[in-house]
């Protein structure tokens, strides 16, 4: 998965944390491998698997699977500011 955001930031679920095998941030770009690494071989001709990439300007990219129960979103001020819901 390759994301790039000029101006934003990226923030992965658990689960998908969980299941990253690599992840390397430089600059404005982020690359990460979701999935078991121990499957990837040179020798069958590189990589087989499916790609992701991402490409924003100016906004929050949020990361999760679609069976992945959506977190609760604060609403209000001060939710916003501690994280937390009031």
């Amino acid at each position: 998965m390759t994301i790039y955001t000029k101006r934003g930031n990226v923030k992965f679920s658990d689960d998908v944390r969980e299941r990253m095998g690599l992840c390397n941030e430089d600059n404005d770009n982020c690359r990460c491998f979701v999935g078991d690494i121990s499957l990837i071989s040179d020798e069958d001709g590189g990589w087989k698997g499916d790609e992701v990439n991402i490409k924003t300007g100016f906004a929050r990219v949020k990361l999760r699977f679609v069976d992945e129960v959506e977190p609760e979103t604060p609403t209000g001020f001060l939710s916003r500011v501690f994280g937390v819901v009031f």
